[in-house]
């Protein structure tokens, strides 16, 4: 039997909701748990996916270098669909209305990328 291999995902809650925990606006992701999300197919045609950490440990580390998160939620989700070759780190004001601005910086440390992401249960920080 093949073994489960879980992964992490920052999201923010707004209300009730669940959403990208960086992005906003027009690139913004609405997570539903138990349901498979995917990233817009504006952001998705130019090789950029959603974003997850492997680590619990990561996810949390992340969060501490982000106060621009709101309400930060960790899940422990599955993942379809890896995405070997990572695109490069855009601005995330520019990604915000929908501008590709490369900044040249590396990905959080544990950064995978994915086709599909569902969130199963909200973990702790």
């Amino acid at each position: 039997m093949k073994k489960i291999r879980y992964h992490y995902k920052v999201v923010s809650k707004l209300r009730a909701d669940y959403y990208s925990a960086i992005v906003k606006i027009i690139a913004r992701t609405e997570y539903k748990i138990g349901k498979w999300i995917r990233a817009p197919n504006w952001l998705a045609k130019k090789g950029y996916y959603l974003t997850v950490f492997r680590y619990r440990c990561h996810a949390v580390e992340f969060i501490h270098h982000n106060d621009a998160i709101q309400n930060p939620r960790i899940f422990r989700c599955l993942v379809k669909d890896p995405i070997y070759h990572h695109p490069e780190k855009c601005s995330i004001y520019n990604l915000n209305f929908g501008n590709l601005y490369r900044v040249g910086e590396k990905w959080p440390q544990g950064t995978k990328f994915y086709k599909q992401v569902k969130l199963i249960e909200k973990v702790k920080e």
